[in-house]
C-alpha cells in the first residue's frame, strides 16, 4: 500500500469505525505492532473489518488487516477453500506452513509471494475458524523486508484474542475496575451534553493508559461505549415521545 493518505488519526478513525460497528456479544481482537496507525475504513474493502499500516524503506508500506466472515466449514475445509482462489492467481504462489498458536486457538498459516507494481510482495496469512466465523489476518510487506518484519508480524498474529466482554483481557485488576465503572457511569448518564463529556473522558482515559492491548482493542472499546450510549439516547428519545 503506497499512499500516506491511507493513515489516520484515532480520534478521526473513532468517528468513521462507529460507521461499521454494532454491539457484539462475542469480540476479537489483535494487536498490531506498535507506533503503526489505522488504515481509513473508507479504503478497506467490505470484508476487511480493520488495518494498520506501518512505515516501509519504499513505496509500498506493510500492512496487516483483519478480515472476517460467516462460515459453516471446518478450518481444513476452509483453508481448502482459501487455497483454491490463490492457486488461481497466476501472479501468486504460496506454501503451507502448519499451524499457528493463538490466544484463540490454533490456527492455519500461509504464507504468499506476488507480484505487484511495487515489486515483489511477501504476505502471511493467520486463518483461525471459531463460533461460525472465520478471521483471516493479513500482513503484507516488500521482500526485501522480509527479514526485518516476519517476527513483528507473527508476533501480531499470535496475540489474537475472542473474549464475551473487552474488559476481562486487563491484565491489572485496578485498571480493569476503574475502566468498568467509568464505563457504567457513562451508561447511567440521561443527559446527553454530560454523556458526551464522559465518552471524551473515557476515550483519554483509554489512549494514555490502556495501551498494552494495542489500537485494534482500544477502537472496538471505545466504539463500543459509543454504540451503547447511541442506543441508550435513541431509546430515551422514544421514551419522551
Amino acid at each position: 500500500m503506497g499512499a500516506m493518505d491511507m493513515r489516520i488519526p484515532i480520534n478521526l478513525i473513532l468517528t468513521l469505525f462507529f460507521v461499521f460497528f454494532a454491539e457484539a456479544k462475542t469480540y476479537y481482537f489483535f494487536e498490531p505492532p506498535k507506533n503503526w496507525e489505522c488504515i481509513d475504513p473508507k479504503a478497506l474493502s467490505p470484508s476487511v473489518e480493520v488495518g494498520f499500516l506501518g512505515k516501509g524503506k519504499a513505496q509500498y508500506f506493510p500492512t496487516i488487516n483483519l478480515a472476517s466472515e460467516e462460515v459453516d466449514s471446518t478450518l481444513s475445509q476452509y483453508v481448502k477453500d482459501v487455497k483454491k482462489i490463490h492457486k488461481l492467481d497466476k501472479n501468486t504462489s504460496f506454501r503451507d506452513l502448519g499451524k499457528l498458536k493463538t490466544k484463540a486457538g490454533p490456527a492455519q498459516l500461509l504464507e504468499l509471494t506476488t507480484k505487484t507494481k511495487f515489486g515483489v510482495v511477501k504476505m502471511f496469512q493467520a486463518i483461525l475458524v471459531k463460533n461460525k466465523k472465520a478471521i483471516v489476518l493479513t500482513a503484507a510487506m516488500q521482500k526485501d523486508e522480509f527479514i526485518d518484519m516476519h517476527k513483528i508480524f507473527i508476533q501480531a498474529f499470535r496475540s489474537l484474542t475472542f473474549t464475551n466482554n473487552l474488559t476481562d483481557p486487563i491484565q491489572d485488576p485496578k485498571k480493569q475496575q476503574t475502566l468498568k465503572l467509568a464505563i457504567s457511569d457513562l451508561e447511567n448518564l440521561t443527559d446527553p451534553i454530560q454523556a458526551q463529556k464522559k465518552l471524551k473522558t473515557i476515550q483519554k482515559m483509554v489512549q494514555n493508559n490502556y495501551q498494552e492491548l494495542g489500537l485494534h482493542w482500544q477502537l472496538l472499546l471505545l466504539n463500543e461505549a459509543q454504540a451503547k450510549l447511541a442506543n441508550k439516547m435513541k431509546k430515551n428519545e422514544r421514551t419522551a415521545k
